[in-house]
C-alpha cells in the first residue's frame, strides 16, 4: 500500500498583536528546510522514506514557522501493511522574539492526529499517536498537549527522555478541544 497524498489546511492562529490570522498546514518541500533551525532538517529530508514518513510544515505570511516529521508503523520490507500507529519523530517551531504566531506546535500535532485518524488502526495497547521527548519538553507534552506520559524512554545511546501517547479517545479529545478554542480548520487545495 502506498501512502496517500496528505491534505492541506488553513488554521486559525494569533499573530504577535493577538489578532486572528490564518496559517497553512501542508506537506513540506525541501526548500521548507531552509532557515535557522536547531535540527538538521535538510538531513531529515534527505533520509526521509516518503513511503512511510512525511514532513509537515506550518507557514504564516509565507514563512515556515514550524516543522514536524512523522512515521507510520509498522513498515515492512518497503511496504506499508495495515498501519497501526503514527510516531512523531521530530517537532520544531520558531521560538522567542521571531515567533510570528501562536500556537504552532499544537496545530502541527493536530495535523499528525488527523493523519492517524485516517490511516491508523491503533496498536495492541491502543496507541494511535506516539512520541518521545527530552526532559525539557515533558511539561509541554504532558500539560499543554495533554498527552499521556508512559514513562522513561531511551532517545539515543546515552540520551534519555519520556515516551508519550494518544489513544484514539485522547486524540479525539485533543483535536476537539483545539478546534473548539481556535476554530475548525478548512481543508483546501491551491
Amino acid at each position: 500500500m502506498e501512502r496517500a497524498e496528505l491534505p492541506q489546511y488553513r488554521v486559525n492562529v494569533q499573530d504577535a498583536q493577538k489578532n486572528r490570522q490564518l496559517a497553512i498546514l501542508r506537506e513540506a518541500t525541501r526548500s521548507s528546510m531552509n532557515g535557522s533551525w536547531t535540527c538538521d532538517w535538510t538531513a531529515f529530508w534527505d533520509n526521509c522514506d516518503f513511503a512511510c514518513e512525511a514532513i509537515i510544515e506550518m507557514s504564516f505570511e509565507s514563512q515556515v514557522v514550524g516543522l514536524l516529521k512523522f512515521g507510520l508503523y509498522p513498515y515492512f520490507g518497503g511496504e506499508l501493511e495495515e498501519v497501526e500507529y503514527l510516531h512523531i519523530l521530530n517537532l520544531e517551531t520558531i521560538q522567542g522574539n521571531t515567533r510570528l504566531c501562536r500556537p504552532i506546535g499544537l496545530w502541527l500535532i493536530w495535523y499528525a492526529v488527523q493523519v492517524s485518524f485516517v490511516l491508523c488502526t491503533g496498536n495492541s495497547d491502543g496507541s494511535m499517536v506516539t512520541l518521545d521527548s527530552f526532559e525539557q519538553q515533558r511539561d509541554y507534552y504532558q500539560r499543554k498537549v495533554k498527552m499521556e506520559c508512559l514513562g522513561d524512554a531511551t532517545l539515543a545511546p546515552g540520551e534519555y527522555g519520556y515516551a508519550f501517547r494518544f489513544t484514539q479517545d485522547q486524540a479525539m479529545a485533543f483535536s476537539e478541544g483545539l478546534e473548539r478554542n481556535l476554530g475548525f480548520p478548512v481543508r483546501y487545495s491551491y
